[in-house]
Formats: C-alpha cells, structure tokens, sequence
C-alpha cells in the first residue's frame, strides 16, 4: 500500500484530474491509517484520505456538468 502513493502522487503530478487517481492513493491513506498506533500519525494520514476523497468527488462533479 504504501508503495502504490508514489506512483498515484506522480500520475496526478502529471495530470491533477486524474479522479481514479485520488480514490485509490485515498484508500491507500484509510488502510495506512487503520494499522497505524501512532495518533498524530494515525490523524495525518486520515486528514490526506479525505482531502484526496474530496479532491475526488469535486472532479465526479465537473464531469458531471
């Protein structure tokens, strides 16, 4: 998992509209953040999952226009 959000941060580096892109580095975040013990870290990783969820849903929303 951990592996895999390099390459979603690169694809989206070169495209940022990428919304497929920002669903899966989101799970990658939520799974990360469910085997993590440290709190700060745990919130850290939580507060990237749903900034990407957003990012996400805002870009379902312009296709949608």
């Amino acid at each position: 998992v951990q592996k895999a959000i390099p390459d979603f941060t690169f694809a989206l580096s070169l495209d940022g509209n990428i919304k497929i892109a920002y669903e899966y580095r989101a799970r990658c975040y939520r799974k990360m953040s469910e085997a993590e013990q440290d709190p700060a870290k745990k919130a850290d990783l939580i507060a990237k999952a749903e900034a990407d969820e957003q990012k996400a849903e805002s870009l379902k929303k312009e296709d949608k226009k």
